[in-house]
């Protein structure tokens, strides 16, 4: 690390601090830099300086943080914790419970939480506040397995939403395979459009900065997986990172990705949160939890700095839950020494308006 010096001065970075960034890399000394700035102004700077690279390449694809992890619960437990969504414009996180049929709503500047039940099946297009609300179906699949379900959805910077199917789960943790298909919105024919079949979990979809690459998980695969990516289709399909081979407890749940590409993958049953550089198949950091059920992840906060973690409850009998009393709560992690990504809206605009059923809740 001795030869590394800083680059990415300049942009994001308080233009103050400028000089001093550039003094202290000329130096040579950009762990100094680091340290220093920390201390004064971490999110502003260490947080935003990008890549630390030497005369021979990449030195570290991220910066290093003494700081250890920080974690905290943000709400009470639920059922089942799914699907945690930051909105970045209103500045608030959203998530579902999906045994309980809710979708919650935590303002973290007010500590102010909400929720609404629904009638039927959770949908993610809600703001969980308002009392009277629609839901609108947009669009049903598999109706050739009616005891299929709908599991992870993700939509890449362009909109499009990708959202996969799972087979019947009878009791927890027992879920029949092969039953699933993975799905993209289109646009043009307004409708989902199956692209991977056959699927046992689909999870954790990720699409690198650059958009070249996409990255999934079939859970009892046990691994992740990476395509390549046009904004439509997937291709060549491989193999980036396997649980068996790194000695990973639990299976990949939901997962999301940092501006360093890195990825921060949910353990379910393995009572952790995993950083992965997909480029090297490297396991970077562990965070332990303090529940066996991790289900999903996503950065947010003012700065994208926080990672929120989402857990469940559902299935453990009595023993387990004297075990993990917070199974089923929603976590926030700091002092991660990174920062994620926009979560993206979905954009389900058509070539030509489909008629949708709705009912009133």
């Amino acid at each position: 690390m001795s030869n590394c010096s800083v680059v990415f001065c300049e942009g994001d970075v308080p233009q103050e601090l400028w000089g001093l960034c550039v003094m202290r890399s000329r130096k040579g000394n950009s762990k100094a830099v680091c340290a220093m700035t920390e201390n004064q102004t971490r999110n502003h700077l260490c947080g935003l300086l990008g890549q630390l690279v030497s005369d021979g390449g990449q030195c570290s694809n991220s910066i290093q943080d003494d700081t250890k992890p920080a974690l905290i619960a943000v709400s009470q437990p639920v059922l089942h914790g799914e699907g945690p969504h930051w909105d970045a414009h209103n500045q608030v996180l959203y998530f579902v419970d999906i045994s309980g049929n809710t979708v919650h709503r935590l303002n973290p500047s007010t500590n102010v939480h909400t929720s609404i039940t629904l009638k039927k099946t959770v949908k993610p297009d809600l703001d969980g506040v308002s009392t009277t609300f629609q839901v609108f179906v947009k669009e049903s699949v598999d109706n050739d397995r009616p005891k299929n379900r709908f599991n992870d959805a993700k939509a890449d910077p362009w909109g499009r939403l990708w959202t996969g199917t799972m087979g019947e789960e009878n009791p927890i943790g027992n879920v029949q395979l092969n039953q699933g298909r993975l799905y993209r919105w289109s646009m043009v024919k307004c409708r989902l459009e199956p692209q991977l079949s056959p699927v046992s979990i689909s999870n954790g979809i990720a699409w690198t900065n650059d958009m070249k690459f996409m990255y999934y998980a079939d859970s009892p695969t046990r691994r992740i997986d990476a395509f390549d990516y046009d904004g439509r289709s997937i291709r060549n399909r491989r193999i980036i990172f396997d649980f068996i081979i790194n000695n990973v407890p639990g299976n990949p749940d939901g997962m999301t990705i940092d501006r360093w590409n890195n990825l921060w993958i949910a353990c379910w049953g393995g009572s952790r949160v995993i950083q992965v550089d997909p480029q090297r198949s490297q396991l970077l950091k562990t965070i332990l939890m303090p529940v066996e059920r991790v289900t999903s992840v996503t950065f947010g906060g003012a700065l994208l700095d926080t990672l929120y973690v989402t857990s469940m409850r559902t299935g453990l009998n009595q023993t387990q839950l004297r075990a993990q009393p917070m199974a089923g709560t929603t976590f926030a992690v700091t002092n991660l020494g990174t920062r994620g990504t926009i979560n993206n809206p979905a954009q389900f605009y058509c070539v030509q308006r489909k008629r949708l059923k709705h009912y009133s809740g």
